[in-house]
């Protein structure tokens, strides 16, 4: 089976038609899971929101999602945030803001043993997850018996491996590729779709594909 992952689109539809091309028309990937930021900044929230709402993409809820339908304090977010939150407000259908409204802030996969949070564990929908400490208590946290735990928030792409009470980071510069073993868990970020912040101002995304 593969996995397409994605997260942190923000309103950004010309980057998200590129890596949904690329996972679903090039890699044919059998799901795509969306780990919450639809909306918040981008021009486009219509558009990121009515297509991945769709059977064959699993999403849950980001901070921005859970901001916009008002299930977080405006004070949370600074200036540049709550501005594109007011905007999208004024933009958004009732119907997709429904949609946004329904989503759950985190979701477990039985089947792939895959945890699905924004930010971590600890916080769902606002906990970032930049230091290995971090990556571990998440790991701690979840009662689930995950193999892997996709998450963003941070728009930063990274794989956090954990063996025992052992956490290892690797930073991911872009097209790399790496082998999950099976006696390990793994908390991996594919960073952002539409908003980038590593430097790289590519789309960032990933495939994951897991085998019998």
């Amino acid at each position: 089976m593969k996995l397409g992952l994605i997260s942190d689109v923000h309103g950004n539809w010309e980057a998200l038609q590129v890596a949904l091309d690329r996972l679903s028309n090039e890699q044919k990937v059998d799901k795509l899971l969306f780990c919450g930021d639809l909306v918040g900044y981008g021009p486009e929230p219509n558009k990121c929101v009515s297509k991945l709402n769709s059977a064959s993409v699993i999403c849950i809820k980001g901070n921005h999602d859970a901001g916009l339908v008002g299930e977080l304090p405006v004070d949370f977010f600074n200036q540049l945030g709550l501005a594109g939150i007011k905007w999208t407000k004024k933009e958004i259908t009732a119907e997709n803001k429904g949609y946004l409204k329904e989503l759950s802030t985190k979701k477990y996969l039985p089947e792939e043993k895959i945890s699905m949070v924004h930010g971590s564990s600890v916080s769902p929908l606002t906990q970032y997850i930049t230091q290995k400490v971090e990556a571990f208590r998440s790991f701690q946290r979840d009662k689930n018996d995950f193999s892997l735990q996709i998450f963003g928030h941070t728009h930063l792409p990274v794989v956090y491996e954990i063996a025992n009470e052992d956490v290892k980071e690797n930073k991911v510069q872009g097209g790399e590729s790496f082998k999950l073993d099976s006696d390990r868990r793994y908390l991996i970020n594919p960073g952002s779709v539409g908003q980038p912040r590593d430097g790289n101002w590519k789309t960032s995304f990933a495939m994951l594909e897991l085998n019998d």
